[in-house]
């Protein structure tokens, strides 16, 4: 297992023991479940450039404040971009791979 599927899963662990309302949870919850899918998705062992390893990092970082310290909507929302940013990049390194493999 690569450690990004580490780190996704860590934090949707954090996510279900998080007092973050029902609704914030499971729009968190989606997005890192459509990373798994991505890195899953990718047969090969893809070492991933620096910046996707820190995009990982600090979503874990995110995570663990959100969790630990309470939600507040600023940090949310920086939260979902991060995530959003970051299923961009996989999706954008999975998409350039399938096409070199053609």
């Amino acid at each position: 297992m690569n450690p990004q599927y580490s780190t996704v899963n860590q934090c949707l662990q954090l996510l279900n023991q998080s007092d973050i309302p029902l609704t914030n949870k499971r729009r968190v919850e989606l997005r890192l479940i459509q990373m798994k899918r991505l890195l899953l998705n990718d047969q090969s062992e893809t070492k991933f450039e620096l910046s996707i390893n820190d995009m990982f990092y600090e979503v874990h970082c995110k995570m663990q404040k959100i969790c630990n310290r309470g939600c507040n909507e600023d940090m949310l929302c920086e939260l979902m971009l991060r995530l959003d940013g970051l299923l961009s990049q996989l999706a954008q390194v999975q998409s350039t791979q399938s096409s070199q493999t053609r």
